[in-house]
């Protein structure tokens, strides 16, 4: 798919009031769409939701679009980049738009390659008072323990975020139990942390379930295809019976 500046209808005025979602997930997009992209998501003031889920965007179109991102008049409240290969080289550029962009509310950076230098920038953005991220999705993103101490402080001080998801990285005992040092501070807000397949093992259970036990936030927690076995059953069945806010573990 190519897209030129006519084919931008959503820098049309008359579409002004009624283009408020666009999905062009699965397109073959490639970075050179982003210029007119930008230029229509500088001038349109309704669009509210961008989907590009699994294009070829790359860095370099995730950092033209990002010009657009940081103008105050950009609306976009959820930005979906899964699948666009990204690296940690657009990162800086994302950073810069988060702590700028009061509207943006979802991010969803599932399936690229970010790791954990990507992921460190990041939340440099989230410990921004400025920042009014909601939800943040790092799904499959090659990420370690490393980054963990940066995602520590960042939860620490974000009194927005309520959504993290990092399933499918290898963050593994070390790395959560670092993360339990937020989780335990009661300014915390998370609602849904997602951590299946991490290489998680019975040696960070009881961080996790102290973290956890005392938070009035926390609905969702999501544990699969880690490697626990019977010896965390009796804190889980500690943290499901202390923590009364949890709706969901699985």
């Amino acid at each position: 798919v190519t897209l030129s500046y006519t084919h931008c209808v959503y820098s049309d005025p008359s579409y002004v009031s009624v283009s408020l979602i666009t999905r062009l997930d699965n397109n073959n997009l490639t970075t050179n769409c982003t210029e007119d992209l930008t230029s229509a998501l500088t001038t349109n003031h309704s669009l509210t939701q961008l989907n590009f889920e699994n294009n070829n965007l790359g860095d370099c179109g995730v950092k033209r679009l990002c010009e657009a991102l940081r103008n105050p008049e950009c609306k976009i409240k959820g930005l979906r980049l899964d699948g666009n290969n990204l690296t940690a080289d657009c990162t800086e550029d994302l950073t810069s738009a988060l702590s700028t962009n009061l509207s943006l509310t979802e991010l969803i950076l599932n399936n690229n390659k970010l790791g954990d230098c990507g992921v460190k920038r990041l939340c440099e953005a989230l410990r921004n008072p400025e920042c009014k991220i909601e939800s943040l999705e790092l799904d499959s993103n090659n990420l370690t323990a490393d980054c963990t101490e940066d995602l520590t402080s960042a939860l620490s001080t974000n009194h927005s975020l309520t959504e993290l998801n990092l399933n499918i990285n290898n963050l593994g005992d070390c790395g959560v139990k670092r993360l339990c040092e937020a989780l335990r501070n009661p300014e915390c807000k998370i609602q849904s942390l997602r951590l299946d397949r991490n290489s998680l093992t019975d040696g960070c259970t009881d961080d996790l379930v102290s973290a956890l036990s005392t938070s009035r936030s926390l609905r969702f927690l999501y544990l699969g295809t880690n490697s626990f076995t019977d010896g965390s059953v009796p804190a889980l069945r500690r943290l499901i019976r202390t923590c009364t806010s949890l709706e969901d573990i699985r």
